[in-house]
């Protein structure tokens, strides 16, 4: 089961709606389930799909920049854990 969560944020003076889900205790007793490596494969699956949204993200609000700078960027932003 997933449960909604909605945060509010300021941003830019602008008030940002966002929904999260979040694991419910089933999910997360399946999770800890898993063998080392399937939750490796789990977080390296997760970091590739952070980096693919950053990377359009960086498309969109850098369209200036050429391919290997906007991968660049989104890398460093992955890599940081800044938004």
């Amino acid at each position: 089961m997933i449960v909604d969560v909605t945060t509010v944020l300021l941003v830019g003076g602008r008030e940002v709606i966002l929904k999260a889900m979040q694991p419910a205790e089933p999910d997360l007793d399946a999770l800890r389930k898993l063998s080392p490596q399937a939750k490796l494969a789990a977080m390296r699956a997760l970091i590739g799909q952070a980096y693919a949204l950053k990377l359009a993200w960086v498309r969109q609000s850098q369209p200036d920049l050429n391919e290997e700078e906007a991968r660049i960027a989104a890398r460093d932003l992955v890599a940081s854990g800044r938004a």
